[in-house]
């Protein structure tokens, strides 16, 4: 995954099998990337899925369209996709990090979606200590730092942070991330697709009672959470991603 030039890495991309009836639709966060789903994607793709990933309006270039975007058109975009999907595909399922999953809940509410899947999806957010010294490493330690973590959240940063005058404004569109997710909670009644539930509790950006709370609020939903002991928000600890990639084929294989 690493090799992939940075402006690829953030372009939406489809990989698809003629011969499949299951496609997945992954769908990143905020300021995230289609980047993300690369490893996922790929491993899907060789078990014979069509895989999709998107790009939310806004994101994978520069500050001024992020800041232009908002919430209905990230929502319009994703469930588009999965509409357009679901013509195709007998079975759909929607892979969500962050504030994907909330994007990805709310399609399912509306549209028969085979599955979902979430990766610490915030139903509540948190600030923590740790969050914002790993804001600071982010951004002052060199991009030659050879650190896995650094390298992990540098990839899935699609916006980019200039002119930095501008970074202030993003503040609306960081806080579209709360208020999606107080509308997500109360429309989760109306989901009645399998949904399972992934949340690292070192998760510095993710309370992780937000699984807890999907879990009990998804009252139509044959539901499954997972937590993860060492993985944080946007990077995964190796064993632990095998674990993630295992639990999602179990996910999407045919019955």
């Amino acid at each position: 995954m690493h090799t992939i030039a940075m402006n690829e890495f953030h372009q939406p991309f489809l990989l698809e099998c003629d011969s499949s009836q299951t496609a997945v639709l992954c769908v990143h966060g905020i300021l995230g990337s289609p980047g993300e789903f690369r490893e996922i994607a790929q491993a899907l793709h060789q078990q014979g899925l069509t895989v999709q990933a998107v790009c939310l309006p806004g994101h994978g270039g520069e500050s001024r369209p992020f800041i232009n975007n908002s919430i209905s058109a990230w929502q319009a975009h994703v469930d588009i996709a999965a509409a357009e999907l679901l013509k195709k595909y007998q079975r759909v399922f929607l892979i969500g990090h962050s504030m994907g999953g909330l994007l990805g809940l709310r399609t399912a509410a509306q549209m028969p979606l085979t599955g979902v899947i979430t990766l610490n999806t915030p139903l509540r957010t948190r600030i923590t200590f740790a969050q914002l010294r790993l804001g600071l490493r982010i951004l002052l330690t060199s991009a030659k730092h050879d650190d896995a973590m650094l390298r992990a959240y540098r990839e899935s940063f699609s916006t980019s942070p200039q002119p930095l005058w501008e970074v202030p404004l993003w503040l609306p569109r960081m806080m579209d991330v709360i208020r999606l997710g107080k509308m997500t909670e109360v429309i989760l009644g109306q989901v009645n697709t399998p949904v399972l539930i992934i949340q690292s509790k070192r998760d510095e950006t993710v309370n992780p009672v937000s699984a807890l709370m999907l879990v009990k609020r998804l009252v139509n939903a044959d539901t499954r959470m997972i937590f993860l002991e060492k993985s944080m928000h946007a990077w995964f600890d190796a064993e632990e991603y095998a674990e993630i990639l295992q639990q999602i084929f179990l996910a999407v294989k045919p019955i």
